[in-house]
């Protein structure tokens, strides 16, 4: 097991989501056209008929924008982030209230998921998986026990999509008997990680002893055809 490295704080964490999206600026230019969906309707809905019914999809646009942000884990996922301080944990989102933890509050740490047929040791490589890390002064709610995203951020509960940076901030800040949960698959996931490496590693160094043999093969038959 490797050391820990010394984080330096305030850090800021991002959804693997929100930083694609953000940084296309798909979502606020989705927002803003969803925005104008209003103004035209207003404005066309007493002059042209036409007019009106488009704007009327636009503003099924613009609801649509809205539930996705409000009332799924959309939102959550796209705007959402997380800052590490000295004594605290604070959660933002758009439009959302912030969500702030003491870390001497905080009781509860853990791994959620959001499917019945993935294991809590589910690894999400490509930010769109099932791991979640939750931190919460009460314990996780059964009801929610594997429907982690239908469980929403608020006052005395965070959840966080699974990211090494997190898990490494808090098992620099909370104590070890808190953290069990989220160092243990921390570690799980480096094992995997470098247990995939090494099979990738494999299975390119198979691939050039492949090439290399076709290409002595080619070789031998010029050096015949040339004699």
């Amino acid at each position: 097991m490797r050391e820990l490295k010394l984080i330096k704080y305030p850090k800021t964490y991002r959804e693997p989501l929100g930083r694609i999206l953000c940084g296309m600026l798909l979502y606020p230019i989705i927002l803003m056209t969803a925005a104008f969906a209003i103004f035209a309707l207003v404005y066309n809905i007493f002059h042209h008929v036409v007019n009106a019914f488009y704007s009327i999809g636009l503003v099924l646009l613009f609801a649509n924008c809205i539930w996705l942000h409000y009332f799924s884990s959309f939102g959550e996922r796209s705007l959402s982030k997380l800052i590490f301080y000295e004594e605290r944990i604070v959660w933002r989102c758009f439009g959302f209230v912030p969500v702030k933890l003491k870390y001497k509050d905080i009781k509860y740490v853990g791994i959620a998921t959001n499917d019945d047929s993935v294991s809590q040791n589910s690894i999400d490589f490509r930010g769109d998986g099932t791991a979640y890390i939750y931190m919460s002064i009460e314990p996780y709610p059964e009801k929610y026990r594997r429907k982690v995203t239908k469980l929403r951020t608020k006052k005395g509960f965070i959840k966080f999509k699974y990211t090494d940076g997190v898990a490494e901030a808090l098992m620099d800040r909370l104590p070890s008997q808190k953290v069990e949960k989220v160092s243990g698959f921390y570690y799980h996931v480096k094992h995997i990680r470098a247990k995939e490496e090494q099979e990738c590693a494999k299975e390119k160094l198979k691939r050039k002893r492949k090439r290399e043999k076709r290409k002595r093969e080619k070789e031998k038959k010029k050096a015949k055809r040339d004699m």
